[in-house]
């Protein structure tokens, strides 16, 4: 876990290995992930979020699990680049697969490389940008 903002974080049965966000180790960090975990809870707050956590993901090329609330629902591809998941039954179901499957990890990992790079990308972000402004001075 990075950044929980808490020195102890515990969860029975499970092994947790809870680190500060440092910038500077941030993507080492990220990197040393097999899965990347996106719970969110559905409030007005959640529903403003910018979904980067998922974005992040994707550009390191991990496979994850996230609940689709605001921008999230809209990013990655479900059941290409990651799983979506709402219910405790969904959550348990989506890492259950991906914990048992290394191969479709991996597969899963690559397709949001790819994905990332597609779409989140400076070039890709600028190109939107403007198109956005010139509409805008359309208008």
């Amino acid at each position: 876990m990075i950044g929980a903002g808490r020195n102890e974080v515990a969860l029975s049965g499970v092994e947790i290995e809870n680190l500060a966000w440092r910038m500077d180790e941030e993507v080492s960090d990220l990197q040393s992930f097999d899965i990347g975990l996106y719970p969110i809870v559905r409030d007005e707050w959640s529903e403003g979020k910018s979904g980067f956590k998922a974005i992040q993901y994707l550009a390191i090329g991990i496979p994850y699990v996230a609940t689709p609330v605001g921008a999230c629902a809209e990013i990655g591809e479900p059941g290409l680049t990651h799983f979506a998941a709402q219910s405790g039954d969904e959550w348990y179901a989506a890492l259950a697969h991906l914990l048992s499957d290394g191969a479709r990890r991996a597969r899963m990992g690559e397709a949001a490389r790819r994905h990332s790079l597609a779409h989140y990308t400076l070039p890709v972000q600028t190109q939107k940008l403007a198109r956005a402004l010139r509409q805008a001075q359309l208008t």
